[in-house]
């Protein structure tokens, strides 16, 4: 019997772990590239994506679906072109969270998150979409759970291994999404 594999990640010694803060509009992401031998972390690479910036709202889309369809549509081809260009191996995102003071919030966040794992069992119907709860996210960088919205940037900036990503400069969007690739990355680590 024959196994076959995909041996470029061996010969790269290297492999993507993309992490998500997924959101309606603004969705947040981060690839750490890690070394496959020792789990050390080669590089970090976090950016935001808006997705209203591309969203024509006097489109023939818009007028016959509607914003939201259009908004969806879009998170899931801006999706599918990140795990092409980047290929990463593990994904995770942080799950949806029911905000008692916004409960309008929840249900369009599921919607998103429904629409990130249609659009990755598109791309590999082999590859799960992990899903990490806010809590366990920010108790991985030990930031204190019922902290400010500026708690997750206080404590990554602490984290020696991430010290190469200038925090200063990114929204809190990337900063989570950051975050929570790195909650996934010590989960792998054991």
């Amino acid at each position: 019997m024959q196994i076959v594999s995909d041996s470029s990640i061996f010969e790269k010694k290297t492999f993507n772990i993309l992490g998500i803060d997924p959101g309606t509009d603004t969705i947040g992401f981060s690839i750490i590239k890690v070394n496959i031998d020792d789990l050390k972390i080669v590089s970090v690479t976090p950016w935001t994506e808006k997705v209203s910036r591309f969203l024509d709202e006097d489109s023939f889309e818009v007028q016959i679906h509607s914003a939201k369809y259009s908004r969806l549509r879009l998170i899931s081809e801006k999706f599918s072109h990140v795990l092409t260009v980047f290929n990463p191996t593990v994904i995770a995102s942080e799950a949806p969270f029911f905000n008692r003071f916004r409960p309008n919030a929840y249900a369009p966040l599921v919607e998103t998150v429904f629409t990130l794992q249609r659009a990755l069992h598109l791309w590999d119907d082999y590859k799960p979409l992990y899903m990490i709860d806010p809590p366990s996210v920010k108790k991985a960088v030990g930031a204190q759970a019922r902290g400010d919205k500026d708690a997750v940037k206080k404590a990554i900036k602490l984290i020696k291994e991430l010290d190469m990503v200038d925090f200063n400069t990114l929204d809190e969007h990337s900063i989570d999404a950051t975050a929570v690739c790195y909650c996934e990355l010590l989960r792998l680590r054991g």
